[in-house]
C-alpha cells in the first residue's frame, strides 16, 4: 500500500485519459483509492500508471488499475529456504499423483516465544 498523496499526484497523471464525463470526484477518488490499495511502493505505482498511460485511450476502471498493478506486482523476496527454495511450496509426489504443499516456511508459528 502507497501513501495517498503519492496515489493522487500518479492518478494526476492520467488526465490525459478523462473526458469531462468522467472527472468526478467519485469517479477520481475509486482511482486513487485502488491505486493506493493495489501498489505495493512508489516505483510500482510509477510503473503501474505508466503501463496504462502506454496502452489505454480512454479513462481506466478501478478494475483495470487492480489488474495491472497485479501484473506488474514486484516479486516477493526470497526467504532463502533449502526445502523450497523460497518459492514457499514445496512439491509432495503420493502414488502416480504430485502437487504443490505450503513449506513449512510459509507457517506462522502458533506459539510467540516469550
Amino acid at each position: 500500500m502507497i501513501d495517498r498523496k503519492l496515489a493522487v499526484e500518479q492518478v494526476k497523471r492520467l488526465h490525459w485519459l478523462f473526458s469531462p464525463a468522467t472527472v468526478s470526484r467519485d469517479a477520481m477518488r475509486e482511482l486513487v483509492d485502488e491505486l493506493q490499495e493495489s501498489a505495493t511502493n512508489e516505483d510500482h505505482a510509477d510503473k503501474t500508471v505508466s503501463a496504462i498511460l502506454d496502452s489505454f485511450m480512454k479513462c481506466p476502471m478501478p478494475r483495470d488499475i487492480r489488474r495491472i498493478a497485479f501484473e506488474l506486482k514486484p516479486p516477493e523476496a526470497a526467504c532463502g529456504c533449502d526445502r523450497c527454495g523460497g518459492s514457499g511450496f514445496v512439491v509432495r509426489q503420493v502414488g502416480a499423483y504430485s502437487g504443490a504443499v505450503e513449506c513449512e516456511c510459509r507457517r506462522k508459528p502458533t506459539e510467540v516465544a516469550s
